[in-house]
């Protein structure tokens, strides 16, 4: 629900339709707060009968469960900051100002041996940092945003709650692909070679740091360009984005060749055995990172449905080549299998891209008007 806030609120503020703006804004607030809170009911019901003898248990999993409409909100919140382009509050707050916060009360806590700091009060230490962060951001909208009282008749659309759908869908295969390689290298391999591939599959996804960072920025500007009908305004933007990720992309993989063995043995001597895992996966990253951000140029255009459905196939071919890579190869043939799935998503996407919408988001933006 936070991309589709984030797709509709950057389109609306965008054109200036504000209306519709704080009807969405109002709205999303209160489906995720509504959905929330029926979470919240079905855990405290199957908690009640699974642990009632045991309140520890009960009471740490309760206090967790309301950091569900608190985490929920607040991604809202954060959409909405993203969409009117209040950038620097966003990160403050969701990178900086949270973990900070926490430190803060939990050195606080320690030092003057308030409680002791275990799971069940590190959950209600975390629940007060999210409402401190939910009060800042409501103010500063109630600040920000000068809205009169709508009315609440206006018409809802389908679409708002189509979209929701394919975005959980790609977030949904993207975590069973995930389960689905620990599975069978867990049924293949053993245990040991999961924590093999978790390595190598973290230091290789530092390639795409950069186009993650950038996402941030750009995802709210693709929403508010294309439904503005500045399209060759985004693909200005493309263009430069492409020369950013061809240049960060390359310098990191370089970086992570060169000098990646040599970390993993400061790390620790049997992760070493993870490098030749990294050297195939780069390939896949490398590819996504010179493809672009072709997940959210769909999402935030109107290719939902074939982001959702080039996820599934990728998926489904990803398991069906760790199925027969992995009992041959052992390990690597899961990284050989995430690399062509990889490789498979960014390329069929970029073609969806550039023939439905007559942009580009890879490298090729940059030689090629």
């Amino acid at each position: 629900m936070d991309n589709t806030s984030l797709k509709y609120l950057s389109k609306y503020y965008a054109k200036r339709d504000y209306k519709k703006f704080y009807f969405f804004y109002k709205r999303s607030e209160y489906f995720v707060l509504k959905t929330s809170f029926i979470i919240i009911f079905l855990i405290i019901i199957f908690t009640f009968f699974s642990f009632q003898n045991n309140s520890e248990y009960f009471f740490t999993i309760l206090i967790c469960s309301i950091l569900i409409p608190l985490k929920s909100l607040t991604s809202i919140y954060f959409s909405v900051l993203r969409a009117i382009e209040k950038f620097y509050l966003y990160m403050s707050l969701s990178l900086i100002l949270r973990p900070v916060f926490l430190i803060i009360i939990i050195i606080i806590v320690n030092v003057f041996s308030l409680l002791n700091i275990d799971s069940k009060n590190y959950l209600i230490l975390n629940t007060s940092v999210y409402l401190l962060i939910i009060f800042i951001i409501k103010h500063f909208l109630k600040n920000q945003l000068s809205f009169r009282e709508y009315s609440k008749d206006f018409d809802f659309k389908l679409s708002w709650l189509l979209i929701p759908f394919y975005i959980f869908l790609i977030q949904l295969v993207k975590l069973f692909t995930i389960s689905m390689n620990n599975i069978l290298i867990n049924f293949y391999e053993g245990l040991s070679a999961i924590s093999l591939f978790s390595v190598a599959l973290s230091i290789s996804n530092i390639v795409g740091f950069a186009l993650s960072t950038i996402n941030i920025i750009l995802a709210p500007k693709i929403s508010a360009l294309y439904h503005s009908s500045k399209k060759k305004d985004l693909q200005v933007n493309l263009r430069f984005i492409a020369k950013v990720n061809l240049i960060f992309g390359s310098l990191v993989a370089l970086l992570i060749l060169k000098y990646g063995e040599f970390f993993l043995k400061i790390y620790d001597h049997k992760m070493v055995d993870s490098y030749p895992l990294i050297l195939v996966l780069i390939i896949g990253q490398l590819f996504h990172v010179f493809c672009g951000s072709v997940t959210y140029m769909m999402i935030m255009t109107k290719l939902e449905k074939y982001a959702a459905m080039t996820a599934v196939i990728s998926a489904v071919l990803n398991i069906l080549m760790n199925l027969i890579f992995i009992p041959i190869y052992g390990i690597i043939g899961c990284c050989i299998a995430s690399t062509i799935s990889t490789i498979f998503y960014n390329l069929i996407s970029s073609v969806i891209i550039s023939r439905k919408l007559k942009l580009n988001t890879t490298i090729l933006a940059i030689i090629k008007n």
